[in-house]
């Protein structure tokens, strides 16, 4: 297990922030992008095996990346069977 310091949290918090003007995020999916960040560094501060040999940075860099980006197309795709049921007229039933 690696040992996170405040350059790590920092490090992908910059991250996360390039990742959501990068991809023109919605402002009220901000801070979920950001803590999608930090849970994937805790995630990746479990799972690291430095015989790998690749540094924290890279691994948690690419874990991090990798899951605001699943969080994104989840977003997507909820945003998209919303509007489906809307379209139907089938939300009326659901409460949402």
């Amino acid at each position: 297990m690696y040992n996170i310091s405040d350059h790590d949290i920092d490090r992908i918090k910059g991250n996360a922030i390039r990742f959501v003007k990068r991809h023109g995020t919605p402002p009220t999916l901000t801070e979920d992008i950001i803590q999608e960040a930090h849970l994937a560094l805790c995630q990746a501060a479990q799972d690291y095996d430095i015989s790998r040999g690749i540094s924290f940075e890279s691994y948690s860099s690419l874990s991090a990346w990798n899951a605001m980006r699943n969080f994104l197309q989840k977003e997507a795709n909820y945003d998209k069977f919303k509007k489906r049921l809307k379209d139907s007229g089938k939300d009326k039933a659901i409460k949402y």
